[in-house]
């Protein structure tokens, strides 16, 4: 995968997606500092669902999203089959989710919005299964094949759950626990694995790490959500056991994995973006220290589940798309600027275009903003401190991302700022 290679794909769409995710990411933040501490009432309830929805649908769904129309026909060595039907799914899928995250808000029908995410969901599968079909076959383009099922099967649970069908499941409790379990091993995990077993190496510079460990970790992932269904159906305590053992050594082979990457890259310096989502392989073995430590808590008001989700959301996946997004977006920014810009003009590399203070102090500042939320939801009288560092720290990535649009736009639209070295205007 090289610079050159980006040529084909189509950075519209992944800005359109991350201009969603960064309305999610800031919508995410405010509704932290709204609602009680989760110590104080039971998690399942509208402002928390729709807060959860707020950065999974609207803001990590949708980057990953947009990640995958933009990377995926290059690892499948193809183009995007119908980018209208992309747009389309795209669009069905942040207004199915904005009517979502509205109706849990006014406690109103959410069916409609519930249809059309499974649209856009099936939209989403239709694509990247046709470029899995039509494409070149590697490990990364199976596994986001798998995903993408994965995200279908998803939406069509909360589809279905919304319109009061349970499935089988003795309760709607039940139901969501297997609908999270599901979205965060088998979209989000799965994911992750797929994109990270590409662009880790890439990134770092570094050869030689066999991808079959990745794959390997992936579908560990796909079959942990397996185990876990006949275990809340029936329920079977040593099902969940099984499926909690393969979403662990999935985690671990994945973290071998990209240990591996680390230990043999070519670029000794790491960058403010892989460090950050390095620290987010923390997160998982927090999860475990947290629900341990909310054991005692009023079993009225449980905080496992809120801790679960803090730890291995905003902590695991926010740290590795957050910390990708670092890697990513600069590199599209530089691919839209060398196709528009004669090559004997001078424009930035990706690094410059970035705003690397902001970086550096994001891959320190978010993994202990996600800590002390978590702490939060424990001590009640610490939530609302914790929500406005965590939406401190939002506020300073909207900013980085600004600062990218910026400096694009200054040398796209200002032909004096691609002067190269030395050269003078005329008159």
């Amino acid at each position: 995968m090289t610079r050159d290679s980006f040529a084909a794909t189509r950075p519209g769409l992944l800005g359109a997606h991350f201009v969603v995710a960064s309305l999610g990411w800031a919508g995410f933040a405010l509704a932290l500092l709204l609602l009680p501490s989760p110590a104080l009432s039971h998690y399942y309830q509208s402002g928390f669902v729709a807060a959860v929805h707020l950065l999974t649908l609207l803001t990590f769904s949708a980057a990953v999203q947009g990640a995958a129309y933009q990377l995926f026909p290059v690892l499948a060595e193809s183009e995007l089959p119908f980018p209208r039907l992309a747009w389309a799914a795209s669009v069905l899928w942040w207004t199915g989710a904005a009517g979502f995250i509205a109706g849990k808000i006014l406690q109103g029908s959410v069916t409609l919005s519930t249809f059309a995410l499974l649209a856009g969901a099936l939209g989403y599968l239709f694509q990247i299964g046709w470029l899995v079909v039509h494409g070149r076959r590697g490990i990364p383009s199976v596994l986001t094949a798998l995903s993408a099922a994965y995200l279908t099967i998803v939406a069509g649970i909360g589809t279905g759950a919304a319109a009061g069908f349970y499935f089988g499941f003795d309760s709607i409790l039940d139901l969501v626990q297997w609908h999270a379990v599901a979205g965060m091993l088998g979209w989000f995990g799965i994911a992750i694995v797929a994109f990270g077993a590409r662009l880790f190496p890439m990134f770092v510079l570094a050869h030689g790490v066999s991808e079959k460990t990745a794959l390997a970790a992936g579908l560990l992932f796909a079959l942990a959500p397996l185990f876990a269904l006949p275990g809340f159906l029936f329920p079977e305590p040593w099902l969940l056991l099984l499926a909690l053992a393969a979403g662990g050594g999935g985690y671990a082979l994945f973290l071998f994995f990209v240990i591996q990457i680390v230990r043999r890259r070519m670029r000794k310096r790491i960058d403010p973006g892989i460090r950050l989502a390095l620290a987010g392989f923390l997160f998982p073995l927090a999860a475990v220290a947290g629900v341990c430590a909310s054991g005692s808590v009023d079993p009225a008001r449980p905080l496992a589940p809120v801790l679960l989700f803090l730890l291995l959301v905003p902590g695991f996946v926010g740290c590795l798309i957050m910390g990708m997004s670092f890697k990513i977006l600069p590199f599209m920014a530089w691919t839209f600027l060398r196709e528009r810009i004669p090559a004997a003009e001078r424009i930035p590399d990706a690094g410059e275009l970035g705003a690397r203070g902001l970086q550096q102090t994001l891959a320190w500042l978010y993994p202990a903003s996600v800590l002390l939320l978590s702490l939060g939801a424990l001590l009640p009288a610490a939530f609302v401190p914790a929500a406005g560092f965590y939406g401190f720290c939002i506020a300073l990535y909207l900013m980085h991302n600004g600062v990218l649009v910026v400096r694009t736009a200054r040398f796209w639209l200002q032909p004096g700022a691609r002067r190269l070295p030395g050269e003078r205007g005329s008159g």
